[in-house]
């Protein structure tokens, strides 16, 4: 479903807003919100999953290279705790 429109210039932004419904995280980029009835809409066309895809088509990426969690490093030698 869509949300609805918001065409009446007597409404304040307040006020369209609550009709619009409510505002979310974007579920891959929390630095914004969107309105929660666009969320399918969005995640087609959020540039954060857009930029993810195309590092993921990049030859030299390789997911969770550097996650860590592989013992530590100390002076050239790898110890590993347990």
């Amino acid at each position: 479903s869509t949300c609805p429109t918001t065409s009446s210039s007597l409404l304040s932004k307040q006020n369209q807003a609550s009709k619009r419904g409510k505002r979310i995280p974007c579920p891959l980029d929390k630095n914004h919100t969107i309105y929660e009835c666009n969320l399918k809409a969005h995640l087609r066309k959020c540039n954060k999953a857009k930029d993810k895809l195309s590092v993921k088509a990049m030859i030299y990426y390789k997911q969770n290279v550097n996650k860590g969690g592989y013992g530590i490093q100390t002076c050239g030698s790898t110890s590993t705790s347990t």
